[in-house]
This record gives C-alpha cells, structure tokens and sequence, in this order.
C-alpha cells in the first residue's frame, strides 16, 4: 500500500472575478480561487490580502468569501511531485521557540553527563 500524507486543515476561499477592458468594453473573466490560511471572516481584510497577493492595480471583484476546514490526504508520490525541497540545514521560524531550545539544551547536557562514563 502507497504512503499517504494527511492534515487537517483550515483556509479561506475566495471566489473573485478579474475585469479587462477590451475594444473599450469591460469584461469580467472568472479566476482560480484564491486561498488563505485560516478562518477570515473580515472582508476589508480579505481585500488587503488579495492587493497583495495580486498588486494594487489588478481591478478585481470579490464574488464571495467561504471559509473551509477539513482533513486532506495526497500519496507520497503526489507530494513528492507538488513539494518543494527545503534546506533542513538551516533551522526555520517554525523549528524552533524558546521551550524547544530549552529542552534541547537540557537532553544536550544530559547526553553529555551519560557519555562523560564511557
């Protein structure tokens, strides 16, 4: 049986539609959805962030805003197909916080008194 991968996750979709102007007559040509993490239920916030994720001049309308929770799986293939390599070399944000680094300390020191008899 293939791995699979699975996460419980929360996001935003937003339905929006992007509008051109050709010959001198607006159209309006549906887009992918847009996604963010977590729940947001703030409209002015979810303007902001599509302004950034799509630049200030793009002239967009919201259609609307759905806020989406579930457990998702991919096979070890898809993932590996989808992923992006990340050097584990250098710790992230994420790799680390003030308990972690303590604890790490602490098995650290704790190693080093247990090989301090051999």
């Amino acid at each position: 049986m293939a791995a699979k991968f699975s996460r419980t996750v929360s996001f935003t979709r937003v339905k929006y539609v992007k509008t051109v102007v050709e010959n001198g007559e607006a159209k309006l040509i549906a887009m992918p959805d847009a996604v963010f993490d977590g729940a947001i239920t703030d409209r002015d916030k979810v303007e902001s962030l599509m302004r950034r994720k799509f630049g200030k001049n793009m002239a967009i309308t919201i259609v609307s805003i759905e806020y989406e929770s579930g457990k998702y799986e991919m096979s070890l293939e898809e993932f590996i197909r989808h992923a992006t390599k990340v050097d584990d070399s250098a710790p992230s944000e994420d790799d680390t916080d003030e308990i972690g680094d303590e604890v790490g300390e602490t098995l650290d020191a704790s190693l080093a008194d247990d090989n301090a008899d051999i």
